[in-house]
């Protein structure tokens, strides 16, 4: 009997995926901080200062994403004469249970606002981590 319960454990394992799927989604999720602090820190190292134009953070973006695996994309930005407000967001991927196919790839996207100011030419900044569900959609729309 022990024998048998183990068996149906197992099975069921399998054909669920077994695993932590809500764990699995939290950790991606998580990740995705990790790489907002990459590229604003990226950014931040870049030879360039703000105010930052388009170009140059799509293109340290990039090459952050490319190094990081982080899929970053701008959203939109504002720029004053000594600072750059950007939202960012990032995709994390994980693997999650399916009862038919066993597991998937499935994505987690999470907004950040980034600002980045020059101040006594010190470049600060400040990155805002956006809950899950909020509509990534750019600075002040």
């Amino acid at each position: 009997m022990f024998l048998l319960f183990i068996a149906l454990f197992l099975l069921l394992r399998v054909l669920t995926g077994g695993g932590d799927p809500e764990g699995a989604e939290k950790n991606a999720f998580d990740r995705t901080r990790n790489d907002a602090a990459r590229f604003t820190a990226a950014l931040e190292a870049s030879p360039y200062q703000p105010p930052f134009t388009e170009a140059q953070v799509k293109e340290v973006l990039a090459a952050s994403s490319r190094e990081n695996g982080g899929g970053g994309t701008l959203r939109g930005m504002v720029t004053t004469p000594r600072s750059t407000t950007m939202e960012v967001s990032f995709t994390g991927i994980y693997e999650r249970g399916n009862a038919i196919l066993g597991t998937e790839e499935a994505a987690v996207h999470r907004c950040f606002t980034v600002t980045l100011s020059l101040r006594d030419a010190t470049v600060r900044s400040l990155v805002t981590p956006h809950a899950a569900g909020y509509a990534c959609g750019g600075p002040g729309e």
